[in-house]
């Protein structure tokens, strides 16, 4: 049987690595008993990240390390639940960069803001595709 995440495994960053884990949003779908879950999951975090990574870009542009680590963080989380290992795994560079404070954040957000849009992309061709 064909699940809609099957499609996923194929959806690659700009850097190659996947931008999201079929097999996260399987053990979601499995969690909640259906592919509607897992959709709602994703309009929930697209609700959030879609305010959090403007904070992101803004924190790093103008170099707050505090506020970009602390909008990192939620976001680090909240793309690891969602199956956006690549992503969350970005957000947990900034957070370091962020505390160790020898990084460049500016292009560290700009990095975010474009695998962010990549997600998003993805996400949505999942609930088109449904």
């Amino acid at each position: 049987m064909t699940s809609p995440w099957d499609s996923v495994t194929d959806l690659r960053h700009q850097s190659g690595a996947p931008v999201l884990e079929a097999e996260v949003l399987r053990t979601l779908e499995d969690m909640g008993g259906d592919a509607a879950f897992v959709f709602e999951l994703v309009d929930l975090f697209l609700d959030d990240a879609r305010t959090r990574v403007p904070e992101l870009l803004s924190a790093a542009e103008s170099g707050q390390p505090e506020a970009l680590s602390k909008s990192a963080h939620a976001l680090r989380s909240a793309s690891a639940n969602i199956g956006a290992q690549s992503f969350a795994a970005l957000c947990g560079r900034i957070e370091a960069a962020c505390r160790e404070g020898d990084a460049d954040l500016a292009t560290l957000g700009s990095e975010a803001a474009v695998m962010f849009d990549e997600v998003a992309r993805a996400l949505a061709g999942l609930k088109e595709g449904a």
